[in-house]
Formats: structure tokens, C-alpha cells, sequence
């Protein structure tokens, strides 16, 4: 698999692609982005991301996700650039709290929320290494003003029932860090 990251207006161009070949077929889907790529377009954390993670309804997926790949051979992206691969971690509580982003013709775009990308992203922390997703973390924890752990475990709570209940000692403390590190960020 690619490694490729694109910028937001990269995604947008691709986006804005989607949307002509769904108008065309008079077809209509809508997404809710998480991830990577709602930091990157939505946000405004990253710089740049590798694809965008969403949940994807309207037209058949197997439609949408041949438009996909047709928009990332025209533009040179990823085959992946938009994909629904981590969509069964979204709940309810997620689709129900989710921001309107942008309409396009044939696609109208929402976003999870920063609670919502809070507790998604913590649930998604590793042990391994720093990666992105605890520069997101803190980004979260700055932009919602958390000050401690219970606050953060009260999030991830109400977004992804039962989940903090399978953080390790290591997430939990690595938590805590990242609670610190985000409260001695500059404004």
C-alpha cells in the first residue's frame, strides 16, 4: 500500500471530483469523516494525511468505492484515498453528534465532532511509538480545554460506550502526559 499524504485542497480537488461523477449518475452519498483526514481538512491540525476515513451511505458501496478508485487514477492518488475501513469503530453517538463540513453536488460532507474525534482518537493511541494520533490527541485536548484524565475518560465515555474500560495502565499514563503536554501549549 501507498504511503502517499496529500494536503486538504488536495482532498477537496478529489472531493469536488467524486462529486462530478456521482452528479453525473444522479447519485447522492453522504460522509462523515474521522480521522486524519477531519484533523486535516476540518481542524486544521495536520498538514497533510494519507487518506480520509469515513462513513459512507446513500449509493451502493460498491458504486461509490468504483468512483473512488476511477477519481484516484485521473488525479494520481491512492486507490484508498477515501475509505470506509475504520467506519465500524463509529457509533451512534458519533453519526449523532457530527458537524455539517461542506455540501457538494451528489455528496454532502460532515465531520465528527471534537469529542467525538477525542475519544476516537485515544481509543486509537498505541503503545508502540508516538504517532500522529498523539499530536491529534493533544491538539483535542488543547482545543477542548481538558484538564485531566477523568474528563478525557468521561469523553471517550460518552462517545464510545465501554471503551475506556480497555485502556491499558500504559494508555492511561500516556494519557495523563498528553493532558500535561496540552496545557503547557501555547494559545
Amino acid at each position: 500500500m501507498s504511503q502517499d499524504t496529500y494536503t486538504a485542497d488536495k482532498f477537496l480537488s478529489l472531493l469536488a471530483q467524486l462529486s462530478r461523477k456521482l452528479s453525473t449518475i444522479d447519485e447522492h452519498i453522504d460522509l462523515l469523516l474521522f480521522g486524519g483526514g477531519a484533523m486535516a481538512l476540518y481542524y486544521g491540525a495536520r498538514d497533510k494525511t494519507q487518506d480520509l476515513d469515513a462513513v459512507v451511505r446513500g449509493a451502493s458501496l460498491h458504486l461509490v468505492n468504483d468512483l473512488i478508485v476511477d477519481v484516484a487514477y485521473e488525479q494520481g492518488a491512492r486507490k484508498d484515498w477515501l475509505n470506509n475501513q475504520g467506519a465500524h469503530y463509529i457509533t451512534q453517538e458519533i453519526l449523532d453528534s457530527a458537524l455539517d463540513f461542506i455540501t457538494l453536488p451528489g455528496i454532502q460532507v460532515k465531520v465528527a465532532c471534537p469529542e467525538a474525534m477525542l475519544a476516537l482518537k485515544i481509543s486509537s493511541m498505541r503503545s508502540d511509538l508516538e504517532t500522529p494520533d498523539e499530536a491529534d490527541v493533544k491538539f483535542l485536548l488543547k482545543k477542548l480545554n481538558v484538564k485531566d484524565e477523568q474528563a478525557a475518560l468521561n469523553i471517550l465515555e460518552a462517545y464510545l460506550p465501554g471503551r475506556g474500560k480497555t485502556l491499558t495502565k500504559y494508555h492511561l499514563i500516556r494519557l495523563q502526559e498528553l493532558i500535561d503536554e496540552a496545557n503547557i501549549l501555547p494559545e
